[in-house]
């Protein structure tokens, strides 16, 4: 059975009117973390769209939304949407991407609005340029729309982390920090910032469960040539 969108849709037009006179808002798939699974909380484009399969962007206009998925997942986005969405179908002969779909439908001068932390740099980057050519923009909305229409949106996790016994991780965090440190110091870097979750599990010797299926726990890490912080 679908979810009914429609009063979804209507609030989050009228904060894209709101928030910076949006043409379209992007709603990507990611957490802040760019993870493959995401905690309950961060499924916005489930949330806004219906469709609640692994993989898929929304894309809302003032005049429609649009739902980008692959072939594994168009038989269950044509359930679970509702007369509100139109599914793109991915990959398929005669389906644009979304940049090609908003620099051929939308009025030169549009502005494009995306959460910067729920995509990846590069794909702000290869939206940015798309649009910038055909004369749009792309504005990072820092606080997200869709979260401002979840009434009733989950908690964030908050599951206990735990140490990872040496005897499963063959090597302490001490030493894996002093060898990353090393690297940092012998690239004249100053830090590096660690946002992918399991990176920060191995380098700390960290496990968790704010992730169903993943031991994984939500965190970011900044280390330095003398210090790492998380």
């Amino acid at each position: 059975m679908s979810k009914k969108t429609g009063e979804l849709l209507l609030k989050l037009r009228g904060l894209m009117t709101k928030y910076g006179q949006l043409s379209a808002y992007i709603v990507p798939s990611d957490d802040p973390h760019m993870s493959e699974y995401v905690s309950s909380n961060f499924c916005r484009r489930a949330f806004i769209s219906g469709f609640t399969g692994s993989a898929g962007t929304a894309v809302v206009l003032q005049d429609k939304a649009l739902l980008w998925t692959d072939g594994r997942y168009f038989l269950q986005a044509e359930k679970e949407m509702d007369e509100n969405w139109t599914l793109m179908k991915a990959f398929m002969p005669g389906t644009p991407t979304k940049e090609d779909y908003l620099s051929a439908n939308l009025e030169k001068s549009s502005k494009v609005g995306i959460d910067p932390k729920t995509c990846s740099v590069q794909l702000f980057k290869t939206l940015n340029k798309q649009l910038k050519g055909a004369g749009m923009e792309l504005v990072p909305v820092p606080d997200n729309l869709v979260d401002m229409v979840w009434d009733d949106a989950p908690a964030a996790p908050s599951a206990p982390v735990f140490v990872h016994d040496l005897k499963y991780a063959g090597e302490s965090s001490t030493s894996k920090l002093e060898t990353l440190r090393k690297k940092v110091k012998d690239k004249q870097c100053g830090s590096i910032v660690l946002s992918a979750l399991d990176d920060i599990a191995w380098l700390y010797n960290l496990r968790g469960s704010d992730v169903n299926y993943n031991p994984v726990f939500y965190s970011f890490a900044i280390i330095t040539p003398d210090d790492g912080s998380h």
